[in-house]
Parts: C-alpha cells; structure tokens; sequence
C-alpha cells in the first residue's frame, strides 16, 4: 500500500514538472483593406487582450501594408518590432502593458492596433498620444474605450 502510494506520489511529481507553468498563446491578427465592419484601412481585430509572454501574428492578408510600433504607445523597456510591406509579422509580448501599433502607409487613414498585455501600466501614453490625423483620433478613442472597460 506504502510503496504504490510513493510510486502514485512519483508519478503526480513527474507529471506536473513536465507541464509548463504557464503556456504562451499566439494571436493572429489581420491586415485588411477592408474590415469586417466595413472600416478600411484595419488590423483586425484592432483591440487585443493577452498575456506577457504571448505573441502576436500580424498577418499580410491584403497586400501593401505593415505593422510597426507606435513608439509614443509602448512600454517602457520593451523591444519595437517592425515588419517588412506586405509581409507576416511577429510581436513577442515581453512585458504587461499597452502596446501600440500601426500601418505605417496607411496610418494617417487609422490603420492602428492596441494590444493589452496583462496590466495595461501604461495606459497614460494613450490617453497623451496625440495622432496625426482626425481619422486616428477617432479609432485610438474608441480603443481606449474597449480599454477603459
């Protein structure tokens, strides 16, 4: 009985030291000229909840677009990404926080994202960001939106 319940307690300890702690997520998010909403110019999804340690996939759906950092929405110490036109990206999420995104030919039409790592510790730069054009007020507002709850 002793020995089957030290073999039960050997076998618990091995498994659960071969299941990782905590498993990353990859995202995908889509770079569209025209969105499901009937928006152009968007990543979609545009608003995105993960954790620290995730990444996330921007996909090339449409031709002619990239996806970069918005370096006045990012958090502090956390490394910038830019992709290539018309080609797959991937953002490795290090750190909680707000990180923000763009289409660099199409950002003054609002072709911006907001990923949420966690605790979005830096949601001021949201809320201070100020946009070059009407078009990305708008849709930075209404993810700060999605962002304030």
């Amino acid at each position: 009985m002793i020995k089957t319940a030290v073999h039960a307690m050997g076998l618990a300890m091995l498994l659960g030291a071969a299941t990782p702690a905590l498993a990353s997520e990859e995202h995908v998010v889509k770079m569209l000229n025209s969105g499901s909403d009937g928006q152009f110019m968007v990543f979609e999804p545009s608003y995105l909840k993960v954790e620290p340690g995730d990444t996330v996939r921007f996909i090339a759906t449409d031709p002619a677009h990239n996806a970069q950092t918005i370096p006045e929405i990012w958090p502090e110490g956390a490394a910038t990404f830019k992709g290539e036109m018309s080609k797959d990206v991937t953002l490795k999420v290090e750190k909680p926080g707000v990180y923000g995104v763009k289409c660099l030919p199409h950002y003054s039409m609002g072709m911006v994202a907001l990923v949420v790592a966690g605790d979005p510790v830096n949601a001021d730069q949201v809320e201070a960001y100020d946009p070059p054009s009407d078009v990305v007020r708008q849709r930075i507002d209404a993810l700060t939106g999605k962002l304030r709850g």
